[in-house]
């Protein structure tokens, strides 16, 4: 799980709206404490104006919040 997390984090910066997606969902499977604080920072960057050419709608920002809830439940944060 860790070598899949040290793999996707690099992607939650990717300029595509579809790779970030599948990467917070990859990062979010692994279940580690190590994804919490990089899945916060790409919360706090989809939106317009955040130097991403093209964001993720507010439905999956809001699956992204929900993952995030989740990692910080189980890891009691």
């Amino acid at each position: 799980r860790q070598e899949v997390l040290e793999l996707f984090l690099p992607l939650l910066a990717s300029p595509y709206p579809k790779v970030r997606e599948v990467s917070v969902e990859t990062v979010a499977a692994t279940e580690l404490a190590g994804a919490i604080e990089p899945l916060a920072q790409l919360i706090a960057a989809e939106k317009p104006g955040s130097g991403f050419q093209a964001v993720n709608g507010p439905a999956l920002v809001g699956r992204f919040r929900n993952r995030l809830k989740a990692l910080k439940k189980r890891h009691g944060n």
